[in-house]
């Protein structure tokens, strides 16, 4: 099946005839690939080179870019393995081919329903933490339209 409908920022996008639109990356997804290291390199390795954590970096960047955009399954692993990589694991490694495991094994399709323009909600939530040390800070938000069928 031929893919239709318009690629933004990386997004497809497809508007369907009831005006409802589905929109998806899986042609990202499917361009992705697993970090290649020799056989033993995780048991035999107690510090990745600079060549496998520029190729560690690479693949974080692209499951973050995914994480942020339409797939939140991705985004903890992301978040999880940049906060390694002051340590050059060798677990980075392995990290970053499960979360691309991940991506590739569960293929996300969201479908957006039309909302009468009578019924059209905004709602918005906003979450914002602090670690005790001051040293991280982590900000999240949502911005959505729903129906009057939410009551806040």
């Amino acid at each position: 099946m031929k893919d239709e409908g318009t690629l933004i920022s990386g997004v497809r996008v497809i508007q369907h005839h009831d005006f409802s639109f589905t929109w998806h990356m899986q042609h990202y997804v499917d361009d992705m690939a697993p970090i290649e290291v020799p056989r033993g390199f995780i048991g035999q390795t107690a510090e990745i080179d600079d060549a496998t954590m520029s190729k560690v970096m690479s693949c974080n960047g692209q499951i973050g870019w995914l994480g942020g955009n339409g797939r939140p399954d991705l985004a903890a692993g992301h978040s999880i393995i940049a906060g390694g990589y002051k340590d050059k694991s060798p677990a980075l490694v392995t990290d970053c081919n499960g979360c691309v495991k991940q991506a590739k094994a569960h293929k996300v399709r969201l479908r957006i329903w039309p909302i009468p323009y009578a019924d059209l909600r905004l709602a918005t939530f906003c979450d914002s933490s602090f670690d005790f040390k001051g040293v991280r800070h982590q900000q999240g938000w949502i911005c959505t339209f729903t129906n009057y069928r939410l009551n806040i």
